[in-house]
């Protein structure tokens, strides 16, 4: 199992609030098995108004449907409940344990700041720190294949290798999105 996730963020520093969150976990084939999406509350003080108008932010329907944090993350723990399939040992006991494992677009972006959410809380996110990245099989792919997309943004991605991206900076679609390009770089096949 492998779950898939994005974040929408007010602003590109780590201090920035998360504002919504999806998750999209699939089996090894890349078919969707089931989806978590939330938008977060969050200080509008401690955003950048570029940035919530880049992710669609609507204060309306953000104070009728957002979760705070704290019952983000107790949604977050219940979803990867079922999908964790990688062993680890815990340094301090030596007890085996298992933890889920992510994939995102960019995870060097989205990665810190999921686990940064958890440490605040001092809570244990039950996933593998060492997130998988389409960014990283696109740079990889290309480079095999003598290809040159104009960037690797997700949408840019999708679009060179024709596939379908929904509404860019929407969590819910980006993970999507992240999903289908991970399947069509791992069928090897070129454009």
């Amino acid at each position: 199992m492998i779950v898939f996730f994005d974040l929408e963020t007010g602003g590109l520093e780590l201090t920035h609030p998360i504002i919504e969150l999806a998750m999209v976990a699939t089996d090894m084939q890349y078919q969707t098995v089931s989806e978590l999406h939330m938008r977060l509350k969050f200080d509008e003080s401690k955003a950048d108004e570029q940035a919530l108008e880049i992710n669609h932010y609507d204060k309306k329907l953000w104070d009728e449907t957002a979760v705070s944090v704290l019952t983000a993350v107790q949604r977050i723990d219940g979803f990867l409940a079922g999908y964790r399939s990688v062993q680890m040992i815990s340094r301090r006991t030596g007890n085996p344990y298992t933890v889920a494992r992510l994939a995102a677009h960019n995870a060097t972006f989205d990665g810190p700041r999921i686990f940064r959410i958890y440490e605040q809380l001092g809570k244990f996110l039950a996933a593998d720190r060492r997130v998988l990245d389409t960014l990283q099989m696109a740079l990889w792919y290309c480079l095999k294949h003598k290809q040159a997309p104009e960037n690797y943004k997700l949408g840019t991605l999708c679009q060179f290798f024709g596939l379908e991206t929904g509404e860019s900076h929407t969590a819910l679609d980006d993970c999507k999105a992240a999903v289908r390009l991970a399947a069509h770089l791992s069928n090897g096949e070129p454009k």
